[in-house]
């Protein structure tokens, strides 16, 4: 049902424009003692010192000694588990560190539970922009609604409060990283801050044209909060395609059998040059790209990591160290694909990124870039050069909320750079509102350097 606001030159009925916010059910979980919650914070703040290797390395000191004295200050009454999440996870940003954060216990789970109790989510797929605008991302399923539209309110509240209480609560390596992820985890965040009102009343900006439309809430399972299939192609021109949304290990079977034939299907098409999209994969286990792209694209020696610091802890000690030690070392120990791949592709190999491109998704750009393995297309990555990794959880047994922090940091191949994200080759802007339009911009951009002839490396 469509709302037209007073005054505005949408046309149809102005009645129920001003029609109330539906009541919402909130996830509160159970009830927390002060005493219980004071013990978690302590213990996520404790367990971040024993387990990183460099907790304050990217860390802005005053403004996390304020956030964690505000956070302190306000642990004076009893709260629910959904309300301690909203208080702790104002420490997340602070950290600039996408693997250190702190959800929900199993927040999936808890989704999927609510689903299948006959509840619901906020619908839209949606885009927070750098200026806090939200925008309706592709992958919308109500009718009269376009991809671009700015939601201005859901429910009464502005989009841009909504944007700013959720950026306050969401982990990353960097501001442009931490839109991208809340962007997709909206519907969940959404439904932490505000809770299930059944319908939602959305407030959307169009051309000339501001209206209100009421929507019932999603009975699926977020699309944005899922992996995508993996899927390859061949385009005009030759062009081979993989796009490989995740490297999760749930899916080490399922890539290892989607890359044989992919490149089996690659062989038989005589490709004369292939892109790997990335552009949503948020990581994973290294082993699925090292063997489900690495073997089939490139000869080459490579190493993914010139240095890591490691904190040693009880799950990774070793004999002779002490837990607790913070232990650097050079690597060069090169990961040499096999000789013999009847499907190994020899010709040039390019790199689509995008904001969401992280964790092991930057470990293969920065090995693909700095071997020269493959030619990196995109925009800077929201995700830094120089990752961290081997995720800890931390125990935090009274809320029902679980904490992370990464006991490794990692210096990429080349050793420079790691103060920003990974720097493309080659320049193509990335539309998280057109994703099509981008990938066609890239293939654009391949065509233009292959021609009708393209050398192999």
């Amino acid at each position: 049902m469509a709302l037209a606001f007073p005054g505005t030159p949408c046309g149809g009925p102005a009645d129920g424009a001003t029609e109330a916010a539906p009541k919402a059910t909130l996830p509160e979980g159970p009830r927390v003692a002060r005493a219980a919650l004071v013990a978690d914070f302590e213990a996520w703040l404790s367990g971040m010192a024993m387990i990183h290797p460099e907790p304050m390395a990217r860390v802005d000191r005053a403004a996390y000694r304020r956030i964690v004295r505000e956070i302190r200050a306000s642990l004076t009454r009893t709260m629910s588990t959904r309300e301690a999440w909203l208080l702790f996870a104002r420490l997340a940003p602070t950290l600039n560190d996408g693997h250190s954060g702190v959800l929900p216990a199993d927040f999936r789970a808890r989704m999927r539970a609510h689903l299948a109790a006959g509840g619901g989510f906020f619908p839209l797929p949606v885009d927070i922009g750098r200026d806090g605008d939200l925008r309706v991302a592709p992958g919308a399923d109500a009718e009269g609604i376009a991809v671009g539209e700015r939601i201005a309110s859901i429910n009464g509240i502005p989009g841009r409060d909504l944007a700013r209480a959720m950026l306050a609560r969401v982990e990353g390596d960097t501001p442009r990283f931490r839109r991208a992820l809340a962007s997709r985890r909206f519907a969940f965040m959404f439904w932490m801050l505000h809770g299930d009102t059944g319908r939602y009343l959305v407030g959307l900006d169009g051309p000339g044209c501001r209206r209100r439309v009421a929507l019932e809430g999603a009975t699926r399972f977020p699309a944005s909060l899922e992996d995508p299939p993996f899927r390859h192609a061949v385009f005009d021109g030759g062009i081979g395609y993989i796009e490989a949304t995740s490297f999760g290990g749930e899916h080490a079977d399922a890539f290892a059998a989607f890359a044989r034939e992919a490149f089996a299907s690659f062989r038989e098409a005589n490709i004369r040059a292939l892109l790997i999209d990335v552009r949503v994969n948020v990581g994973g286990d290294d082993a699925l790209w090292q063997a489900g792209l690495m073997e089939y694209i490139t000869r080459r020696p490579y190493i993914h990591v010139s240095r890591y610091a490691r904190r040693v802890t009880a799950g990774n000690v070793e004999p002779g160290e002490a837990i607790g030690e913070v232990r650097r070392r050079d690597h060069d120990r090169r990961i040499t694909p096999a000789v013999d791949n009847p499907l190994r592709f020899e010709g040039p190999v390019y790199v689509l990124t995008g904001p969401l491109t992280y964790s092991a998704a930057i470990q293969f750009v920065v090995a693909a870039q700095d071997f020269a393995i493959a030619t990196i297309v995109g925009e800077e990555t929201a995700g830094l050069s120089c990752q961290t990794g081997r995720v800890t959880p931390i125990a935090l047994p009274h809320t029902g909320l679980s904490a992370f922090t990464p006991a490794m940091a990692f210096t990429r191949p080349s050793g420079r750079g790691c103060r920003r994200g990974v720097v493309p080759d080659i320049a193509v802007a990335v539309d998280p509102l057109a994703p099509e339009a981008t990938l066609q911009a890239a293939l654009e951009r391949i065509r233009e350097r292959t021609g009708d002839g393209a050398v192999p490396r």
